[in-house]
């Protein structure tokens, strides 16, 4: 029969967790049945803040003395994994928790606490019944909250041929999406005397039947590094993934005449005159209107343009290159050769900030490129200026009869980088190294710099007759001749400010 396991909570009695012996899966999304849901960030290192009586009650029961040994731990070059010391793997290992091999468990010594992430939790047959609830925060590598479901205690052993060891561990089991399982940080590892080193990739602890050595699973380390990857991917680069397609009620009209290129999705609900009178109005605002990014000119730097506010106390960090595959890299070359085109990027010399780029296959099977700029992004603090809410905008929009939805073309490339802070965005390929010149997707606070600017060109027309979610603008009046002199007064201001729009994605007259 399976061990049985208590959770004590306080003024209750202890609940009885009973768990089946078996293998709790790697927890790869191609081989679930119920993959990960998709991300909302990736939490590398934690940190827990509990209060002075939780600390008391929470404490780790230790394992009997049994790193209180002499025997010396030493690491030699019979240690080294197969790749030998040129890698920058974390120790990525299987840990016993309960009766279950888990996969994919880091040891962090940089944590000061043990995490168990939710999905890691239910694989287990655990419930939330079994959790005590405190009132603990649990604050992210860069400061955000983490939603904590509560704390369990489980055992955790590690053994190989020179025998095995087990310690009773308080997780903090959190709601958050992670390439890991499991997080053990130093609590746990200084219970089992357990000593790291990275270059080996394996970790040793004492036992009084001699050191038992944990070695570290690098093909597991790179399977958690792709998944944190694809984790962050939205907050690296919001753009869709899904090509255009056409709405419904929506008909395409050509602003050059028959046989252009250039067209325009104006509503079908509009009778033949007002279509007229919609499609006459926007070719006088041709400008206005972008088809390739190398039209994008930008805006005036005296408008708007991105600082970085970079915390003095923070190291620079300069990655080394990663190695990419040939389809990857074809895309990157192709996708490296628009950005040049466009003016968004430039080569660069001896960056102090350097970072690499990350592949992610698109629904259409064709790769898109990322910067993965979460160093930078971790060493600048939060601009708090405040985003709208979308249920406020809804409400303002009651009452109007007529709407245009219009969107800016790849918004955050119109508002440049400060040029002093453009090398800090240097990422490198082996096409080169290169920076950003503009505001690029995936940079901290670039939407609350975008949306300071919206709120600054609009300011007179937010509220009365326009309102505007960073780079989604929404035209709205009470009849259709109304909204002639509202979207022309918009035109006129986005002409003003050189702010361009994607026709491809705008929608003019809806009813």
């Amino acid at each position: 029969m399976a061990p049985t396991f208590t959770a004590a909570q306080k003024g209750k009695a202890p609940e009885v967790i009973e768990v089946p012996a078996k293998v709790l899966p790697s927890a790869d999304p191609s081989q679930q049945r119920h993959p990960y849901p998709p991300a909302a960030r990736t939490i590398n290192a934690i940190f827990s803040i509990d209060p002075a009586t939780q600390r008391r009650e929470g404490e780790v029961s230790g394992i009997s003395e049994h790193h209180a040994s002499s025997i010396p731990l030493t690491f030699c070059s019979e240690d080294f994994p197969q790749q030998g010391n040129l890698h920058n793997d974390p120790i990525v290992v299987v840990a016993r928790i309960a009766d279950f091999d888990v996969r994919r468990v880091l040891l962090d010594s940089g944590s000061a606490a043990d995490i168990l992430f939710e999905s890691a939790f239910l694989q287990m047959g655990l419930k939330e019944t079994n959790l005590l609830h405190v009132g603990t925060t649990i604050l992210g590598f860069s400061g955000e909250r983490v939603q904590l479901l509560g704390f369990i205690t489980l055992p955790v052993s590690f053994g190989d041929d020179n025998g095995h060891a087990m310690s009773m561990v308080n997780f903090a089991v959190i709601r958050a999406k992670s390439g890991y399982n499991a997080i053990l940080g130093r609590t746990t590892l200084n219970s089992f005397g357990m000593v790291i080193s990275t270059p080996h990739l394996c970790a040793k602890f004492p036992t009084s039947s001699g050191v038992i050595t944990i070695r570290g699973d690098a093909t597991q380390a790179t399977r958690c590094f792709q998944i944190a990857a694809l984790l962050v991917v939205d907050q690296m680069d919001p753009r869709e993934t899904q090509p255009v397609t056409p709405q419904e009620g929506v008909i395409g009209i050509a602003l050059g005449g028959e046989g252009s290129s250039k067209i325009v999705n104006v509503s079908s609900f509009l009778n033949e005159k007002q279509q007229a009178e919609v499609t006459a109005l926007l070719f006088g605002y041709i400008d206005v209107f972008v088809w390739s990014s190398e039209d994008v000119t930008g805006m005036d730097r005296a408008v708007c343009e991105h600082h970085l506010n970079v915390s003095q106390a923070v190291a620079t960090v300069a990655q080394k290159k990663r190695v990419m595959a040939g389809e990857r890299q074809d895309a990157i070359k192709e996708e490296i050769t628009k950005l040049l085109r466009a003016g968004y990027i430039r080569e660069v010399q001896y960056p102090r900030w350097l970072t690499n780029v990350i592949m992610v296959r698109k629904a259409s099977g064709k790769w898109r490129m990322c910067v993965d700029l979460r160093s930078l992004n971790q060493a600048c603090p939060k601009d708090t200026y405040p985003l709208p809410r979308i249920d406020t905008m809804v409400d303002r929009t009651v009452g109007y009869e007529v709407m245009s939805f219009l969107d800016a073309f790849s918004g955050y490339h119109q508002i440049w980088m400060a040029k002093e802070d453009e090398e800090k965005t240097a990422f490198i390929t082996d096409y080169g190294t290169y920076c950003y010149k503009v505001m690029p997707f995936g940079l901290k606070n670039a939407g609350a710099t975008y949306q300071r600017m919206i709120n600054a060109v609009f300011k007179n027309q937010r509220g009365r007759n326009l309102e505007a979610y960073v780079d989604n603008i929404l035209v709205k009046s009470k009849t259709l001749t109304e909204h002639l002199g509202d979207l022309r007064e918009t035109l006129n201001t986005l002409r003003r400010y050189n702010l361009k729009l994607n026709p491809a994605k705008c929608t003019f007259g809806a009813a």
